[in-house]
């Protein structure tokens, strides 16, 4: 294991120690010491995963366009559904794509989840 870590943009290495930022220059002294010390450096971090977020008013529509919104809202104001509701209502941004609750909550109603959260 390495005292250095390579970084995805490929012209930098971080220093594991106390996270500094060495830029790939010849003459910058901690450059120069990453040379002289004969490391070769761990690999950069994986890219993160890309969380697909699909707002409410495009599964609102897509359920309407698939004939199931009344179905839908009939289901979110069941009393077995009050915590799928109020997890719904506190949307601001979106539902994660491969969000199981709503996924499960979709076939529940005859959706198909792939096309509404597609």
């Amino acid at each position: 294991m390495s005292n250095y870590k390579n970084t995805r943009e490929g012209n930098w290495l971080i220093r594991k120690s106390d996270g500094a930022a060495i830029p790939l220059v010849p003459g910058n002294c901690d450059y120069e010491a990453f040379l002289t010390s004969g490391e070769t450096p761990d690999p950069a971090d994986p890219e993160p995963e890309v969380i697909r977020l699909i707002e409410p008013k495009i599964i609102l529509d897509r359920l309407e366009a698939a004939g199931l919104l009344d179905t839908a809202l009939a289901a979110l104001d069941a009393p077995e559904n009050r915590k799928l509701k109020a997890y719904w209502d506190a949307l601001t941004v979106g539902v994660e794509q491969d969000d199981q609750q709503v996924r499960g909550f979709l076939i529940a109603i005859d959706a198909n989840p792939d096309e509404i959260l597609a």
